[in-house]
């Protein structure tokens, strides 16, 4: 008796095809900012605009607190769902400024609509830097600051 091994072929290996890449995703666009020039009285109002480019919409901020003025303003992102729905709308937001000059507790006080643009107004202020107020020349805390952020859509 003769014993010969018997040599399988291997079955060939079915290979995984490499998964798409996920599609790209457009970046927010590039916010510019202008800078306006304020012509108020103390305690009038001043307003900042922003505008960004290649787009068509746009938010301002006005400045509802005489004496108090951001010297760092943030654009706020415009959200991607209300800009493709058409909506437009406001958030006042309403804060302390600290010592320091920074955005401390900061909530929404009102809204048009209730919810679209909380979010964004809320993280564009809490970038925001602020001159501090001044008693007797010593920096303190500011409470009740009020800005008012409002979404536009342009090309209407």
């Amino acid at each position: 008796m003769t014993f010969v091994p018997m040599i399988e072929e291997p079955e060939p290996t079915k290979k995984n095809p490499k998964p798409k890449p996920p599609p790209a995703v457009e970046p927010p666009p590039e916010t510019l900012m202008v800078y306006p020039t304020y012509e108020g009285p103390a305690g009038g109002h001043g307003t900042l605009q922003f505008e960004l480019p290649k787009n068509d919409h746009k938010a301002s901020v006005a400045a509802a607190d005489g004496g108090i003025l951001p010297i760092v303003a943030v654009a706020p992102t415009y959200p991607r769902r209300m800009a493709s729905r058409g909506i437009e709308g406001w958030v006042l937001l309403n804060f302390s400024v600290d010592p320091l000059g920074r955005v401390q507790n900061a909530r929404v006080a009102d809204a048009q609509p209730n919810n679209g643009f909380n979010k964004s107004a809320l993280a564009a202020i809490s970038r925001y830097k602020y001159k501090p107020g001044m008693v007797n020349e010593k920096p303190v805390w500011v409470h009740d600051v009020q800005t008012r952020i409002v979404f536009e859509l342009e090309n209407r």
